[in-house]
């Protein structure tokens, strides 16, 4: 039975077969510490009756949103290299670790096709894709995004940057935030940012999936592109909008000058998160 205050997620499985099994729920007034229960046989189950379990997580979840306010600059740094998969050349990309890789038009953040790994399970660190060698400048700080949307919320997935010599030594990774989508197939933003070190020539781009991918575990990426940092704070053009609100800006910009925009939003319990630059 389930302890006072608790909740509980429920799902009927097919024997032999894995499910996932999620939920989202609120501490109540007092509460303080948080238990996992990670599985559990209801009814009477018979003897000799076996339930497996696998990543099993807990997560802070994010509060809602109170405000929103937005920013504008004009974009100033060229894109190095862009990625959408809308045809079928795909030289700019090199062998998939640990995994199998297609082009496929079965899922796609825009357009019509994406870049689909589906890992073998055979790297414990992880399964990726990664572009062939792009040319880079010591000193300069370069940042690769792109959207990922993977099979498995349990499984983390992120952005990298890696840099290589004249000789095609490998200098540095930069990896970005690694997390879970959001859910089953649902799509996300990605970025890494780094700066290319003494003696690199060339660098790559990669999208990770990560937490021991399991034989079968699938992400999928889209919208994939590198360019130099630009560090303008650009302008606020609103402040205080609601959550999920349209902005039209158009009255502020300039004809024929390309913009990028982000997203401060303020939490109903008083935090504050800075997005990233978008077009």
């Amino acid at each position: 039975m389930p302890r006072p205050g608790s909740t509980t997620d429920r799902a009927a499985l097919t024997a032999g077969t894995w499910g996932l099994i999620e939920g989202t729920h609120t501490a109540p007034a007092g509460a303080a510490q948080a238990l996992l229960v990670a599985a559990n046989m209801t009814g009477t189950p018979p003897a000799g009756h076996q339930c497996y379990v696998d990543s099993a997580t807990i997560r802070i979840g994010i509060p809602e949103v109170a405000s929103v306010d937005l920013y504008r600059r004009p974009i100033t740094t060229p894109t190095i290299a862009a990625y959408d998969f809308e045809t079928a050349d795909m030289s700019g990309w090199g062998a998939p670790h640990a995994g199998v890789a297609v082009r496929t038009n079965s899922k796609s953040h825009q357009g019509s096709w994406s870049y689909q790994l589906t890992s073998d399970g055979t790297d414990a660190l992880g399964s990726h894709v990664e572009t062939v060698k792009i040319l880079c400048t010591p000193g300069a700080e370069y940042m690769v995004d792109e959207w990922i949307a993977g099979s498995s919320a349990a499984k983390d997935t992120f952005a990298q940057l890696r840099f290589y010599d004249a000789g095609g030594g490998f200098l540095q990774a930069n990896n970005g935030i690694g997390k879970p989508p959001p859910g089953p197939g649902a799509w996300e933003y990605r970025w890494a940012v780094g700066t290319a070190p003494a003696g690199a020539t060339h660098m790559t781009l990669l999208a990770v999936l990560d937490s021991f991918p399991t034989a079968g575990d699938t992400i999928w990426v889209d919208e994939v592109r590198v360019r130099l940092v630009n560090r303008a704070a650009g302008v606020r053009v609103a402040q205080g909008l609601p959550a999920n609100a349209v902005y039209d800006d158009w009255r502020g910009v300039i004809s024929g000058v390309p913009y990028e925009y982000r997203a401060e939003v303020r939490s109903v319990i008083g935090t504050t998160v800075g997005g990233v630059w978008t077009p």
